[in-house]
């Protein structure tokens, strides 16, 4: 039998006491299938990480099992704790478990009985601490394995383009779950805790895109499918959350602009903080493979603002599996500039990125390439970044040109080479 160190024993044991008492609920032992639902939902609430109330179960020893349990799990409880992690957790209660108390120091003048008295408490202390090792053994088994016979889950679209409502379908009634979400994007912020009993789920989404819908049971995704907030042409946008503002009256044909008195239409001040601004346009019908492919695109960045001094600018390719990502910016602000392919991020902070510094007293071309397994960016012709490029990001469904400040979009071409 593979039974953990007994100090990992002692840190569970003290990481349940200490959640029992941010908790107030009075002693686990007591807690019923309800107190887990709400735990696992607290957790979430406060640390955006999941553990299933199946699990939680197991760690309170409602259900009697051997394995320990996993890290990302312990890394949850620690940091609804107010940790960074586990490891944390462990160093700064090193010295502290639930089976032992601080010892006094001895007194010189005890005497022999109190020696006695001592010895006897000190031999129930160990008794303790042996019977919580023991007890601690059965704690941990293999993780509840999901069981269904029948799944659905699909969606549909209320109307074409932003805003629009997504309606989830789903039934999960014939499982075995505890607890049942939906997962409405890439983001783990975007996942909401539904009904087991329940068959509709609703989500509004204000901005186009590409996601991933994810339908979850307890810690496990059982299905997904591909989500994809179209827009009819370009659309122009002024970036706030949750709602951004659109921009209309500009058209929705190359060339495009977004100007400081346009901002000022609409009651945005640079005084308080530099808006984005975003151009979108997202299609199915787009469909360019990601492994092979060029894109081209002549922009600028027209902010005169001081605080908006970087000009900073993007270009980012929504594929099925992630995205191509590049920034722009005067010379002198390279170091804030993130360059995103696909899995790899660059930063410029670690990384020379001075060649995707430009002049936005003029217009510039910027031409990304994949072919042959290998991704070359250009800036006005000049090859500024090359890497090999294997993975395979599916396709290209969408693009999204934004701009610090205001900006102008001149033409833009993407097809398959």
């Amino acid at each position: 039998m593979n039974h953990q160190p007994n100090n990992q024993i002692n840190h569970i044991s003290l990481c349940k006491q200490l959640i029992e008492a941010k908790l107030q609920w009075g002693d686990g032992e007591n807690w019923q299938n309800q107190d887990f639902e709400n735990l696992s939902q607290q957790i979430f609430d406060e640390t955006k990480l999941l553990v299933s109330s199946s699990t939680l179960k197991r760690i309170w020893g409602k259900v009697k099992y051997e394995n320990q349990p996993k890290l990302n799990t312990l890394n949850a409880l620690a940091a609804f704790l107010g940790y960074v992690s586990w490891r944390e957790f462990e160093n700064q209660n090193a010295a502290i478990t639930p089976a032992q108390n601080p010892e006094k120091p001895a007194d010189r003048n005890t005497h022999e009985s109190q020696i006695s008295k001592n010895h006897i408490l000190l031999f129930g202390l160990l008794t303790t601490f042996i019977g919580m090792v023991f007890v601690g053994w059965s704690y941990f088994s293999p993780p509840k394995t999901i069981q269904f016979n029948h799944v659905v889950f699909k969606s549909k679209s209320v109307v074409k383009g932003v805003p629009t409502t997504i309606i989830f379908d789903y039934d999960v009634v014939d499982s075995n779950a505890d607890s049942v979400f939906i997962q409405q994007s890439w983001d783990i912020n975007q996942r909401a805790k539904v009904e087991k009993s329940g068959h509709t789920y609703t989500c509004t989404y204000y901005e186009p895109g590409y996601h991933k819908a994810k339908l979850i049971l307890n810690d496990s995704v059982v299905a997904q499918h591909d989500l994809l907030i179209e827009t009819p042409n370009w659309l122009a946008t002024i970036d706030k959350f949750p709602i951004p503002i659109y921009v209309e009256n500009i058209g929705n044909t190359l060339p495009l602009s977004i100007t400081e008195k346009q901002l000022k239409i609409h009651r945005i001040s640079f005084q308080k903080e530099v808006p984005w601004v975003s151009f979108y346009k997202i299609s199915k019908n787009m469909c360019v493979p990601s492994q092979t492919f060029e894109m081209k695109t002549t922009l600028r960045n027209t902010s005169t603002e001081s605080n908006g001094v970087c000009r900073i600018s993007t270009i980012t390719l929504l594929c099925q599996n992630g995205i191509i990502h590049i920034p722009l910016s005067i010379r002198g602000c390279v170091g804030e500039l993130n360059l995103v392919v696909g899995s790899k991020k660059i930063n410029g902070k670690t990384t020379d990125l001075s060649a995707f510094g430009v002049n936005f007293d003029k217009h510039v071309q910027v031409d990304c390439r994949v072919k042959n397994q290998l991704l070359s960016i250009f800036l006005d012709q000049h090859l500024i970044y090359q890497t090999p490029f294997k993975e395979n990001l599916g396709n290209i469904v969408g693009s999204r040109i934004s701009f610090k400040g205001t900006g102008e979009l001149k033409d833009f071409e993407l097809k398959k080479l």
